[in-house]
């Protein structure tokens, strides 16, 4: 089953989640087209960037085939529990539970305060969930405890991942992906190779990407006047020896 997490409200956390980014490389295409420094048409790379992010992140909350995706440290009930309190947020109640419970006014009752509860929210979740309770409650109150401690515990859990895949993602998301070698060089003057993607001009990665990185004995760091710290500047000294860089 095709499942579809927060696809209304999704959107909108990663539109403010990239701003500061998508804002820098729209500035950035631009000022490359106002100084006529290209004669070709290059893509728009903060829309780009947007649309790769929101969907990496959606295919992280809706994939149970890959190993690091949201539930994979989750049995099937929990997941189940969890996608059935799900179903009732909107992205911005995902973000916001663990405020409500920390709240003096909302703790108690947490979901309750997202912005659409459901009827008999708690009831309906007892009732289909009762595989991960160990015994049968009968006080409606009683069920809205539990409710709420088994959601915020499970929920604590999703978060810490949650937060994990940004910061993956802001680490490791690249920037560009690059359709000629032209582009390249443009970016190449104000950004490393490692915010680029070769994923349209795989032979290009093969050239600016050698198993060996001091293959070439100019490149080695004694023949170097600076010292070579890192591999962009190794590949960066591999572009000036090929004529990239002036």
């Amino acid at each position: 089953m095709i499942r579809h997490m927060f696809l209304g409200s999704l959107p909108d956390f990663v539109f403010e989640k990239t701003q500061e980014l998508t804002k820098e490389l729209d500035e950035f295409r631009t000022r490359l087209y106002e100084n006529n420094e290209i004669d070709f048409c290059m893509p728009f790379y903060d829309l780009e960037y947007r649309e790769n992010f929101e969907r990496e992140l959606q295919e992280w909350f809706d994939d149970d085939y890959r190993s690091d995706g949201a539930f994979a440290n989750f049995s099937e009930a929990e997941k189940k529990f969890l996608l059935d309190v799900y179903d009732a947020f909107n992205f911005k109640d995902f973000l916001n539970f663990n405020t409500l419970k920390e709240d003096e006014k909302t703790k108690e009752k947490a979901l309750m305060h997202i912005e659409y509860p459901p009827n008999s929210f708690y009831e309906g979740l007892y009732k289909y969930n009762k595989a991960l309770f160990e015994k049968e409650l009968f006080s409606h109150n009683d069920i809205d405890l539990i409710i709420e401690a088994k959601f915020h515990t499970l929920h604590k859990k999703l978060f810490v991942s949650f937060e994990d895949k940004i910061k993956e993602l802001e680490k490791t998301l690249p920037l560009f992906k690059i359709q000629n070698e032209k582009e390249l060089d443009f970016i190449l003057t104000k950004y490393p190779l490692s915010a680029i993607s070769f994923e349209y001009l795989p032979h290009l990665k093969n050239e600016v990407k050698e198993p060996n990185l001091f293959s070439d004995e100019e490149l080695k760091p004694s023949k170097q006047n600076i010292e070579i710290k890192s591999y962009d500047e190794i590949m960066e000294a591999k572009l000036r020896k090929r004529g990239r860089f002036k």
